[in-house]
């Protein structure tokens, strides 16, 4: 399961845990016998006594006898709240045991293992289980329910259902979207000061009336997938909109709706305040990696550096919207920027691009008067770099080579263009085919783009040798990740699977470095990019173990998976893939693009593997076998080889 991030968490990705006591024993046991009582770098967790290091496989050991009715449920967690109009029961019995749920047979693989699906409607949802006709448990799911909408005979507002909900700062030209909840069949207004906004009515199905535009407030997204989580249209549900004007002077002002029927008439405020900004306000980021977002809580795109000095020129809620070029705004958390009073604007020529070797790779220097914004972009086929810098205009005179050369296989070229007013561009012309990683930071005020070279292998001494590889075994300490049928922590199998792969990949003489060695450590999502990058790895490897969210079925979905973030990581984390598919006979999940924190760093080609799904009973009762985890080890390894051996694998969907 994907560490988490701002996307990563999803509704229903997380079997409950179970007891900590049960769930220690369990563990210990889990990595003792997937690690052989070897003395692998990986060392053992002090939770592990050596007589527990002599158990059997946990396939073995691990019954769910103890359970009420010997039939234990791992997920959902009694009295759960699910989004999706379906979920799964994911659990276990004794082998050889029958089950039904609400009269109905459960499917149970060879070990007692099952993932039931299960239908859910609005309200409360209790599932009978019965095991071998006597046996029985209770699971009770909620599924959460619509806010119920304002009745028709009644002339009222839905409490706090005005929109917009958070404070705007907004500026000429600006749309304010308004919308409100009320008695349906009613006329509504929304009244800014004196500016007059009528609010037209939705109504359900596929037509508004606005004819055969389609219009649907209902939708979410879950690994991947949209489904209908509400109803497309509430039929009491009335919006519009309010073009800011250039003679408003908004100072806090909160909107007033007004209901009219016959009448009669109601009135209610929202609890938004909107104040229009007259002159944008100088702006300066306070840290590194400070978090830049191409819509308040969106997209994120290139990080800045502390010292990056913005124009803000509006905000929504805790958002500040910042102005980088005309029409062109970036968004920023307001406790990630200091203002300022005064100053000059961010704005300076760009006179010189200066090109220099850095060791195995290369630099290209920016002079800048000052910090400016700047965003990143990697293409491939033709390999580029293409580096924007918003605020700047081309006085550009010379791009000089300061020996040592930088060699021509690394960069064949450097270019620049005025793209727009005030953005200024520099692409990095890469003639080989696969990148290696890149970053930028400024050095004072002169912005630097650091290009990183190939690692030189030495084929001689091993397959590997002269490589940096970085394992990241996902969660560890209190965060498990996904539980299996029996409760087995998905934490436990991502450590078994990297401390395997390790030892094989330091016999073919690579330098690895872990971001964690035992069940106890749980570092950050920071902390285990930066063990990355500082230890100058040039590759980063976090290995996980899959789960579904609500509304899936587990037997359908499943087998291994790869992700990837920057194009530079997609060929190996498609490798890698093919390699878990073709030797462990798993079935393809996919290699997909997706906004995982261990895959966001670029400074190196980053990917996070799915092994199996630990929802999955069949893939799960592998998942905990020794010999299997070997299996996937192998084939990873074999997949680094002929990674770093140049080999390319076939793309997939068509891309390249």
């Amino acid at each position: 399961m994907p560490p988490a991030s701002r996307k990563d968490m999803i509704p229903g990705r997380g079997p409950q845990q179970m007891p900590a006591e049960k769930q220690r024993i369990l563990t210990a046991a889990l990595v003792a016998a997937a690690l052989g009582g070897s003395t692998l770098s990986c060392r053992t967790p002090a939770a592990v006594a050596p007589d527990e290091a002599r158990k059997p496989a946990l396939s073995q050991l691990v019954q769910p006898a103890e359970a009420p009715g010997g039939i234990m449920v791992v997920y959902p967690k009694e009295e759960a709240t699910v989004a999706a109009a379906a979920t799964f029961l994911i659990g276990s019995c004794p082998p050889g045991s029958t089950l039904t749920c609400q009269g109905r047979p459960v499917r149970l693989n060879a070990q007692g293992y099952f993932a039931h699906v299960v239908s859910l409607d609005p309200g409360a949802n209790r599932f009978l289980l019965v095991r071998d006709g006597a046996a029985a448990r209770t699971v009770t799911v909620l599924r959460e329910t619509p806010p119920p909408s304002v009745p028709a005979g009644a002339l009222r507002f839905a409490p706090d259902s005005a929109q917009p909900k958070e404070d705007l700062g907004v500026t000429a030209g600006d749309l304010i979207p308004l919308a409100v909840r009320a008695t349906p069949g009613a006329r509504v207004e929304a009244w800014l000061g004196r500016r007059h906004v009528p609010l037209r009515q939705g109504v359900p199905g596929h037509k508004s009336v606005f004819g055969e535009a389609i219009i649907n407030l209902g939708l979410d997204t879950a690994y991947g997938r949209t489904f209908q989580r509400q109803p497309e249209h509430a039929p009491d549900l009335y919006f519009g909109f309010y073009r800011v004007g250039a003679d408003d002077r908004f100072r806090g002002l909160t909107v007033r709706y007004q209901l009219t029927a016959g009448r009669r008439t109601v009135k209610c405020l929202g609890r938004a305040r909107l104040t229009t900004v007259e002159q944008p306000r100088p702006a300066r980021t306070v840290h590194d990696d400070t978090v830049v977002r191409l819509g308040p809580g969106q997209a994120r795109t290139t990080p800045e550096p502390a010292g990056v000095r913005l124009l803000v020129d509006g905000w929504q809620g805790s958002f500040m919207r910042c102005l980088v070029a005309p029409a062109h705004h970036l968004w920023i958390a307001g406790q990630d920027l200091s203002f300022e009073e005064g100053g000059p604007p961010p704005a300076c020529a760009v006179r010189t691009i200066n090109v220099e070797a850095e060791g195995t790779g290369a630099r290209i220097v920016v002079p800048l008067a000052q910090r400016l914004p700047y965003q990143l972009e990697q293409q491939l086929n033709p390999g580029r770099l293409v580096l924007r810098i918003f605020g700047a205009t081309a006085d550009t005179d010379w791009v000089s080579r300061t020996p040592p050369a930088v060699p021509s296989e690394l960069i064949e070229n450097v270019t620049w263009r005025q793209a727009a007013d005030r953005l200024y561009e520099v692409t990095v012309h890469l003639p080989q085919h696969r990148q290696w990683g890149f970053s930028a930071e400024y050095d004072r005020t002169s912005l630097v783009l650091h290009v990183k070279g190939p690692p030189h292998l030495d084929p001689a001494k091993g397959p590997l040798a002269g490589a940096v590889i970085c394992l990241d075994p996902g969660h560890g300490g209190s965060e498990t990740g996904a539980l299996g049928p029996t409760g087995v922590p998905e934490s436990a199998v991502n450590l078994a699977i990297a401390s395997r792969l390790r030892q094989r990949l330091e016999a073919d003489q690579a330098r690895v470095i872990m971001t964690r060695t035992s069940e106890q450590e749980n570092p950050s999502l920071p902390e285990r990019v930066a063990t990355a990058v500082s230890g100058g790895a040039d590759l980063l490897v976090s290995v996980h173990c899959n789960a579904l969210p609500d509304g899936r079925d587990p037997w359908v979905e499943h087998g291994s998976s790869s992700y990837w973030y920057h194009p530079q990581s997609e060929e190996l984390a498609s490798l890698l893939k093919k390699q878990l598919v073709a030797e462990t006979g798993l079935p393809d999940f996919g290699t997909s693009y997706q906004n995982l924190f261990l895959c966001r760093p670029s400074n190196l080609p980053a990917v996070l593997v799915e092994v199996g799904f630990m929802i999955n009973p069949d893939e799960y009762a592998r998942l905990i076998s020794p010999d299997f985890q070997e299996q996937a080890a192998r084939a990873l390894e074999h997949g680094l080889v002929r990674y770093l051996g140049g080999e390319r694998p076939e793309p997939e969907g068509g891309r390249r």
